[in-house]
């Protein structure tokens, strides 16, 4: 009898678990990657360009680099900066039985994860493809030609990246699909009022890479997480070099604007804060603009930004999986968002600000639990979830017996509306997304203590290794 075939979209982090754990549960995985290699959003790029506004007739915006296209030609830039480094220590960080290399310090560089995982990939290579693009994934159809090993679930249609590639779509047909496409591809900007009318520079931590592409610019970050934080720190640490080089020196400021404190990093106004955090000047989220005037919800305005920096996250999104396509027509994954917080309609690659159709592991396509979405939630240790989640998969998809019973399938309860219970009810917002509550987080959800003394020592632990 014939293995079942999976189609796994993405060779990153998650990816490659997928792999890995479909040759373990006896499935014949194949991998479509768009880069030339492994690593997604570990692969440093170090020249992303300047990205393109793109405004709506309601004022939203979206930015993307020059050429870039969601079905043709090579991918985007990856999101990762020049001095990144994990804030999970490797020794939580690392695959099950692959622990990095010994000499890869508490909290790697980038460059040491992208070795870790090349190096992990070492095996998996052989069902990888790279330069490819899935551009469509969707339930076979009875018109669909049939291959001589005969139809199977999913069809997918398959595209060169390469520039100038004119070689027709090839399709393949699947038992079973794994999503591992990752959530750093389409950054999310929030809807401001009067955005459309600042003469300055709009950005995203997407394109950003390092301090010296700012040094004579007053930034205002927006966003206050782990790119918010990094990219804070770095231009206050560049600024207050200066400062202390040349104390008359005229010098640009550093804004960040966040609805709540950071959960990560050391607060700016912490009695043991570096030196450089006196740079800072936290202010609350931006309330209107108004050319070069920005007021914030607190009544402050200021005149002197030169560049908005948004370090507020991406959308999910997966152009591949089309709501003009089943099972997705019917069951649509991700809704396009509106100013006024109101559902808009089904999305395909634009993307949306939380999923809807999973079950209540948030990992399987409730629709059709032969697809599954790896390591969505945020503030997880990703690499091992992803693991976690992929072997539960293969061996569902492989009907192990090695599952002590079959899976079943329930609606993910963040879904459903908290007024009238209805089962994809909730209001499209970030909130349940960022924080995935409440089964995205990587611990037991009733157990904050242990939630919140984690946190604290991966704060203090990281302040220790790396001084922030």
């Amino acid at each position: 009898m014939p293995r079942p075939r999976v189609l796994v979209v993405g060779a990153g982090s998650s990816g490659l678990a997928a792999v890995q754990q479909s040759l373990l549960a006896g499935l014949e995985p194949t991998c479509i990657e768009a880069r030339p290699g492994v690593g997604g959003a570990w692969r440093y790029d170090p020249e992303p360009g300047t990205p393109r506004a793109h405004w709506s007739d309601d004022g939203w915006l979206a930015l993307e680099s020059p050429n870039e296209s969601t079905y043709r030609g090579p991918p985007p830039p990856s999101p990762m900066y020049s001095t990144l480094r994990t804030n999970v220590p490797t020794s939580l960080m690392q695959y099950r039985g692959r622990p990095f290399p010994s000499n890869v310090g508490l909290f790697a560089h980038h460059q040491q994860v992208q070795n870790y995982l090349e190096d992990f990939s070492a095996s998996l290579r052989p069902y990888i493809r790279f330069n490819t693009r899935v551009t469509t994934i969707r339930h076979t159809l009875p018109s669909d030609p049939r291959p001589s090993s005969g139809s199977r679930r999913w069809f997918a249609s398959l595209r060169s990246t390469h520039e100038n590639d004119d070689t027709l779509d090839e399709t393949a047909q699947f038992d079973a699909v794994f999503v591992a496409n990752g959530h750093y591809s389409r950054p999310y900007l929030p809807w401001i009022d009067g955005l459309r009318s600042f003469p300055g520079e709009i950005s995203h931590a997407r394109w950003y890479r390092d301090a010296e592409q700012f040094k004579d610019k007053t930034v205002l970050v927006i966003g206050n997480s782990a790119s918010g934080y990094d990219i804070t720190r770095e231009l206050a640490s560049s600024i207050h070099a200066r400062r202390l080089a040349d104390p008359a020196a005229a010098l640009p400021r550093i804004y960040q604007s966040a609805r709540s404190p950071a959960a990560l990093g050391i607060p700016w106004d912490a009695p043991d804060a570096p030196e450089y955090s006196n740079e800072v000047r936290e202010v609350p989220p931006i309330k209107r603009v108004e050319a070069s005037r920005i007021e914030f919800e607190n009544g402050v305005v200021v005149e002197d930004v030169d560049t908005i920096m948004f370090a507020t996250g991406y959308y999910f999104s997966f152009p591949f999986l089309s709501p003009a396509h089943e099972p997705f027509k019917s069951h649509p994954i991700t809704y396009s968002p509106t100013p006024s917080g109101e559902r808009g309609a089904p999305s395909g690659a634009e993307g949306g600000i939380r999923m809807h159709g999973l079950d209540d592991r948030f990992l399987f396509l409730l629709a059709d639990p032969t697809m599954a979405f790896l390591a969505l939630p945020y503030l997880t240790i990703p690499f091992p979830l992803a693991q976690t989640q992929a072997r539960l998969a293969a061996l569902h998809f492989a009907h192990s017996p090695l599952l002590p019973r079959p899976l079943t399938f329930a609606p993910d309860p963040s879904c459903a509306d908290p007024l009238t219970g209805r089962e994809d009810g909730a209001p499209e917002s970030r909130g349940p997304v960022t924080w995935a509550e409440p089964r995205g987080r990587q611990y037991d959800v009733m157990d904050r203590k242990a939630e919140r003394d984690l946190r604290i020592g991966a704060k203090a632990l990281r302040k220790a290794v790396l001084g922030y």
